[in-house]
This record gives C-alpha cells, sequence and structure tokens, in this order.
C-alpha cells in the first residue's frame, strides 16, 4: 500500500498541480485580505465610536436629555470574521433610550440573517468545491494507469490507496492556505488569541471535512465509463448542489422568514402598551398626594410586567423556530452544512444575532431604570454616563449550528456510502 500511495503522490505532485495550487492559494488569500482591511477599520471606528459616545454624555444638561436621546450599543465581529461572507451584521447597532423601543440599525429579525456575500468561505465553497470535485472525478480515469498499480496490489488496495494519496494532498494543499492565512494576520498586525486561532484551525478543518467529501462524490462520477457523459453529469452536479442550491436554500428560508410577525406589526403593538399605559398612570396619580413617587411606582411596575419585552422575545422566539429548522435541512446537502457551520463560526451568524438582541433588551432596561432613578431623584449637575469603555461595544464569539453533530454524522455517512459505491463501480 505504501509503494501505491508514494506512486500516487509522485503521479499527482508536477509543476502544473504547483502552479494550480499557487494561483488557488493566492486568490483565496487575496480574496481574505479584503475581509481584514474591513477589520482593521473597524477597530478605528470602534475607537472613534467609543470616544463619541464617552463625550456626547457630556453634552447633556440633565437626565431627562440623557435618557430620551440614550447611547448606541455597538455589535463588533471578531477578528476571524474577516474570512467569511460580510453579512449585514457588520454594520449592525442598536440605539438604546427610554422609548421602550428596541431601535436595532436595518430591520435584522427576519430574512436579512439568512442574507449572504462573498468572503474566503465563498471560495472554498464554490471554487474550492468544484477543484475538489476534479481531483476526484480524475483519481479512476486513466485505466492504464490502474492497471499498473494493479501489479503492486488488490484492488481494494489501490482503491484505499489513491483515495490515501489525495486526501494527503488535499490536507497539504489547506495546511499551506492555512499558513497563509496565519501569516496574512500577521503582516497585517491584527493580534489573535488562543480562542481566533483555535476557531481558524477549527475553520480549516471543516473546510478539509467538506472538500472530501466533494473529492469522494467527484470520484464516484468520474467511475462513469463515457467520458463525456462523465463530465456532463459532473459539471451539472457542481452547478446544482454546490453553486445554486445553497443560494436557493437561503433564499427560500429568507422568504419564510420575511413573512414572518412584521416588525411594524410589533411597533404597532407596542405604541398600543405604551398609550395604555400612559392613561392608567396619569389616572393612577391624580388623586395620590405624592405625584412623583407615585407615577415611580406605576412606572416601575409597568417595567416589571415586562409587556415590551415580550413582544420583542416573541419575535425573537418565532426567529429561532425559522433558524431550527435552516440548521437542520441543511445538514443533508454538504454545501448547506458547510456553508451553515461558517455561517455561526464567523460570529455573525443567528446565535450572536439572538445574543446581541437579548444582551440590548438588558442594557436597555438597566439604562431605563438608571434614567428614572435619576429623574426621580431630580440629580442635578453633571450627567454621568450609564456606560464607560468597551460596555459600549458588543464583542461577537464564534459557535456552532443547531444539529451540528448530527450533521457530522449524515457528512459521515455520506463518506462511507461514497467509498462503498465508487469501490463497486
Amino acid at each position: 500500500m505504501n509503494k501505491i500511495i508514494r506512486l500516487d503522490l509522485k503521479q499527482n505532485i508536477n509543476r502544473t498541480a504547483f502552479i494550480i495550487l499557487l494561483l488557488f492559494v493566492v486568490s483565496a488569500i487575496f480574496l481574505n485580505q479584503s475581509g481584514i482591511q474591513k477589520m482593521v477599520r473597524m477597530d478605528k471606528i470602534k475607537e472613534a465610536f467609543i470616544k463619541n459616545e464617552t463625550q456626547k454624555v457630556e453634552i447633556f444638561g440633565n437626565y431627562s436629555q440623557y435618557s430620551l436621546y440614550g447611547y448606541i450599543f455597538l455589535f463588533v465581529p471578531s477578528s476571524i470574521s474577516s474570512m467569511f461572507a460580510p453579512t449585514t451584521l457588520n454594520n449592525l447597532h442598536t440605539t438604546l433610550d427610554v422609548g421602550f423601543k428596541l431601535d436595532i440599525s436595518n430591520p435584522q429579525k427576519g430574512e436579512y440573517v439568512f442574507q449572504r456575500g462573498i468572503g474566503l468561505y465563498w471560495f472554498l465553497l464554490i471554487i474550492g468545491g468544484g477543484a475538489a470535485l476534479i481531483f476526484g472525478w480524475l483519481a479512476f480515469r486513466d485505466r492504464e494507469y490502474l492497471k499498473m498499480l494493479s501489479s503492486h496490489g488488490s484492488a481494494f488496495v489501490v482503491y484505499t490507496s489513491v483515495y490515501i494519496a489525495r486526501t494527503i494532498l488535499l490536507f497539504f494543499s489547506l495546511l499551506i492556505l492555512t499558513v497563509g492565512i496565519f501569516a496574512q494576520y500577521y503582516i497585517n498586525k491584527i493580534v489573535l488569541n488562543g480562542t481566533e486561532i483555535t476557531n481558524i484551525i477549527i475553520f480549516m478543518l471543516i473546510s478539509f471535512a467538506y472538500l472530501f467529501v466533494v473529492m469522494l462524490i467527484g470520484a464516484v462520477l468520474g467511475t462513469i465509463e463515457n467520458a463525456s457523459k462523465s463530465r456532463t453529469i459532473t459539471f451539472i452536479c457542481w452547478l446544482i448542489f454546490f453553486l445554486l442550491c445553497p443560494n436557493f436554500f437561503n433564499l427560500a428560508f429568507s422568504e419564510k422568514a420575511g413573512n414572518m410577525t412584521s416588525i411594524y406589526a410589533i411597533e404597532s403593538e407596542k405604541i398600543k402598551l405604551l398609550s395604555g399605559f400612559e392613561k392608567q398612570r396619569i389616572e393612577y396619580v391624580k388623586d395620590k398626594e405624592d405625584k412623583i413617587n407615585a407615577s415611580k411606582e406605576f412606572t416601575e411596575k409597568f417595567l416589571d410586567e415586562g409587556k415590551i419585552e415580550k413582544l420583542e422575545l416573541e419575535l425573537m422566539k418565532e426567529t429561532g423556530k425559522t433558524v431550527k429548522k435552516y440548521h437542520f435541512w441543511s445538514i443533508f446537502n454538504p454545501a448547506t452544512f458547510y456553508e451553515s457551520v461558517c455561517n455561526e463560526l464567523s460570529g455573525k451568524g443567528f446565535n450572536e444575532h439572538r445574543r446581541f438582541c437579548e444582551e440590548s433588551l438588558i442594557k436597555k432596561r438597566e439604562f431605563i431604570r438608571y434614567c428614572l432613578d435619576k429623574i426621580f431623584q431630580k440629580q442635578t449637575g453633571k450627567v454621568e454616563p450609564f456606560l464607560k469603555g468597551d460596555e459600549y461595544i458588543f464583542f461577537s464569539k464564534p459557535s456552532l449550528p443547531d444539529f451540528f453533530w448530527l450533521g457530522v454524522l449524515v457528512q459521515f455517512f455520506y463518506i462511507s456510502a461514497l467509498f462503498l459505491v465508487g469501490y463497486r463501480r
């Protein structure tokens, strides 16, 4: 087996393969550089943003003004998010004030969660997937070459050895790309922490697993004897399952999310609640001697009931159900599963979107109570900011999608099935 592996490695390591690999790695790194430049700009924006929010508080003459204008809570993705598609979550922020409204930039509570762009992961998904498909397709096309290898072992040994040799080449190709990406971050003076380094390695391992499955599919399609028919089926397979399917899959769920409860209907319901609250508050305090404390007491009771927050949480829950379905159905296609995993690994997927909304609701509730206490205490003088420094920033974290391990089992089943089908052919 070792001799066959060495022979196949020698067969595939040549000047043409080296040039193709070099072009592939350079193209991937060039595409990643665009994302890195955005992250560098984001660091500058973050510093200016914190300075501006801190200075803005000094403009307010009292806590009533501060409570009405509030502050901005900014979503900042992790450094490694440059490798992934630039979604609308790159520019996400929410304005928090006492208006009982979770004012998130852009309607990020539905279909926008499913929209994607182009990033390094897209390059590996489409271009890398196409290259892996061709690489697998070529594995068993040369019958004379396979006959020569069969003189060194049984048919099963030859079949397994060819797969091992190509798997080694695939792994080292991604290893070279991984080293190039780490060097790229170093050259751009971006310091990665231990978690980010680990997540880059996880991303590359998942990319390897995806490309390995695609290579096996190509190998099976390459066993079709009629060369013209085999090429046509392989191209159609790439076109449908790896190019069109992920886009239609995201589009379908984006449409489904767009048909959820309208955010404008939610805002209308909030206005009704607030209007009712105001009427009840006026009625409650009119016969009270200490109208200020009575008003505070009634307002705090309204806050404790959390009716406004429940509306936001219900909408998040509704979105969450759609996302769970998205995560579940994505596991049955290697391309959509890879995209689903990369989306959450980027720190800009639904998991972090949900965590950002939840954190915004908590900070909003705390800000309202902070301002109410200051206003009802009739506190004068310099307005003290509610937050300081990095507290204005929400730092996203990479995560994994729902049904991740079930998806891994499905991909393992595909690998086993493709291996057996290819051998039988």
